[in-house]
C-alpha cells in the first residue's frame, strides 16, 4: 500500500447523543489524488495534548464508497465504549484514523482531527474551526472544502511525543544533536522500504557525520505471524553485538519471513544460533518486547513503520513524530529544519 495517503479528515464529529458514549465520524480518504472505493481495513485512537493514546479500536473492517466512509466509535458493542470522564481533560483529544487496504500494511491517514469541546449531548463540531487551506467543517454540513490535503500529517503540525530508549539498541555517536527513533516489524512491507531506500543514504548523511543517532525500537504487527519471532531474535543479537548484521539479514527476507528464515538470518549475521535460540524462548526476551509496543502505543505510535525525530534529554527522547514511510527528502527537510533551529541564537 502506498503510504502516502491524501487524506482530508472532514465533515461532521458529534458525540451521539441518544446511545452509549460515543463519536459519529465521516471522513473522506483519497490515495495519490483518486478517491478510494472498496474495502478497507481501520484503525481509531484518540490521543490528549501530550499525544498519548487515551483510547483506541481493534482492526476494524468496512466499505469505502467514492472516498467517504463513515463510523460509529464507541457506541456500539464492537468498539469499547468511550467515557466522557475519560475525554475531558481541559484541552479537547484528537482523533487519529490508520488505514490499511489489506490489514497488513499499516499508514496514518492524514492529521489529527480536532473534536473540540467534550461533553455529554452537545455536538463537537460545533467548536471545530480547522484554519490549514482547503479545509473547513461546519456542524450539521457534512463535508465542507475540496480535499487538497497533500498526504502523510507534516510533522511540524503533530503534537509533541516523548519515548524512552533505555535499553534500545542505536547507532551513531551518543552526543548526536538529534536522535532519531524507529519503530519498525521485520515482516512489514513499508519498514523494508525504509530499510532498502531510506536508511543507507540516511546514515551516511547524518549519522557518520555525527549529526543524528539513529535507535531502533520494534514494533511488530500482530497480524505478521513471524514478526514477534523476529523482533524477539533481533533482541538476541543485540546481546551477542551483532545486531545491525541480523537487522539487514531479517529485512532481506521480509517477504518470506519464516522460522527457519530467522534461523538462516541469524547463522549468516555470525551468530550462536544455540544462544539466539534459548534467548529467544525466554519470558525476559518477551516481555521486552511486550513493553517496547507498550511504550510506542502510549507515545500515539500504534503501527510502523513510525518515528520520532527530536532531542535525548538522558534516557527521553522528545521529538516529532514521523509517520508512514516518507521520502529521504522529507526527513532530510526536518533534520535541517530542527538542526537550523538548534543554531539559532
Amino acid at each position: 500500500m502506498n503510504a502516502f495517503l491524501k487524506y482530508l479528515a472532514l465533515a461532521l464529529l458529534m458525540v451521539a447523543p441518544a446511545r452509549a458514549d460515543g463519536i459519529l465520524y465521516v471522513g473522506r480518504l483519497t490515495i495519490d489524488g483518486v478517491p478510494f472505493t472498496g474495502t478497507g481495513h481501520f484503525k481509531f485512537a484518540l490521543v490528549n495534548a501530550q499525544g498519548t493514546v487515551i483510547w483506541s479500536t481493534a482492526e476494524m473492517q468496512g466499505s469505502v464508497a467514492g472516498g467517504v466512509h463513515s463510523w460509529r466509535l464507541g457506541g456500539d458493542p464492537a468498539t469499547e465504549g468511550i467515557s466522557y470522564a475519560r475525554l475531558w481533560t481541559g484541552t479537547p483529544p484528537k482523533l487519529r484514523v490508520f488505514f490499511s487496504k489489506d490489514g497488513r500494511d499499516w499508514a496514518v491517514a492524514g492529521l489529527d482531527v480536532p473534536l473540540g469541546v467534550v461533553k455529554p449531548g452537545v455536538p463537537i463540531a460545533a467548536s471545530l474551526g480547522v484554519s490549514r487551506p482547503g479545509v473547513s467543517v461546519a456542524a450539521g454540513r457534512g463535508v465542507s472544502g475540496p480535499a487538497r490535503n497533500t498526504g502523510a500529517a507534516s510533522p511540524q503540525e503533530t503534537e509533541p511525543a516523548a519515548i524512552s530508549i533505555a535499553g534500545s539498541t542505536s547507532l551513531g555517536a551518543a552526543d548526536a544533536p538529534l536522535v532519531l527513533v524507529e519503530f519498525t516489524d521485520f515482516q512489514c512491507p513499508a519498514c523494508t522500504r525504509f530499510q532498502n531506500g531510506v536508511f543507507g543514504p540516511l546514515k551516511q548523511k547524518y549519522v557518520d557525520t555525527g549529526k543524528v543517532r539513529v535507535v531502533t525500537r520494534q514494533l511488530p504487527v500482530p497480524s505478521h505471524p513471524y514478526a514477534g519471532f523476529a523482533a524477539r531474535a533481533a533482541l538476541c543479537a543485540q546481546a551477542q553485538g551483532r545486531f545491525w548484521e541480523m537487522r539487514e539479514r531479517l529485512f532481506a527476507v521480509s517477504g518470506a519471513l519464516s522460522l527457519p528464515a530467522i534461523r538462516s538470518a541469524g547463522q549468516l549475521a555470525g551468530l550462536d544460533l544455540g544462544q539466539m535460540d534459548a534467548c529467544i524462548g525466554t519470558r525476559q526476551t518477551a516481555d521486552t518486547v511486550r513493553s517496547g509496543v507498550q511504550a510506542a502505543n502510549a507515545a500515539g505510535i500504534l503501527a510502523p513503520p513510525a518515528f520520532i525525530l527530536g532531542r535525548a534529554d538522558g534516557e527521553t527522547v522528545t521529538g516529532i513524530r514521523i509517520p508512514g514511510t516518507q521520502p529521504l527528502a522529507a526527513f532530510e527537510a526536518e533534520i535541517e529544519r530542527q538542526l537550523g533551529k538548534a543554531k539559532r541564537p
